[in-house]
């Protein structure tokens, strides 16, 4: 569970079980902006990425040992409110971003990011505010597809094949 106040909280059993603290921004003297996404991986349970919002560096971060350690991942991001991720459901290692200025993407866990790649443009539909960024899958063909919805711009979608 992300809070307003930079802090994540996790709980082995989702229930009443204890909830203990594993990522304490809001402690961190300086930091502003609340956590806006969590992201499972789509098959290792102890890999999760978090984002946070406001106009700052250090806006991603990355676990791969279910929130014992923490890294931060938004290397190559501009200072920007991140508003939500998703990672790719068959592709283990690929991240899409939905921040205030487009769509952004990595394919090695955000390692690194994909601001502007060689066709002069972002990975989204426009430069704009992206509020959600998801997969869906088309049964009908079994191909996957990347769907964000922005600010004033519509719903967009991508096919993955």
């Amino acid at each position: 569970v992300g809070y307003k106040d930079g802090d994540v909280y996790r709980s082995l059993d989702g229930s009443n079980g204890p909830w203990v603290q594993c990522l304490g921004l809001g402690t961190v003297e300086g930091y502003k902006g609340g956590i806006t996404d969590i992201a499972l991986h789509p098959s290792d349970a102890d890999k999760f990425v978090v984002t946070v919002g406001g106009y700052q560096d250090e806006n991603i971060w990355y676990t791969d040992d279910g929130a014992n350690t923490w890294e931060e991942r938004s290397d190559g991001i501009p200072a920007l409110h991140i508003n939500c991720i998703t990672w790719h459901p068959d592709i283990g290692t690929w991240l899409y971003v939905g921040t205030d200025m487009g769509i952004m993407a990595s394919e090695n866990s955000g390692q690194s990011w994909n601001v502007k790649p060689s066709n002069g443009q972002n990975d989204g539909p426009a430069i704009v505010e992206i509020s959600k960024v998801q997969f869906t899958q088309n049964n009908s063909f079994g191909s996957h597809w990347l769907v964000a919805t922005t600010y004033g711009r519509g719903i967009w979608k991508t096919e993955f094949i």
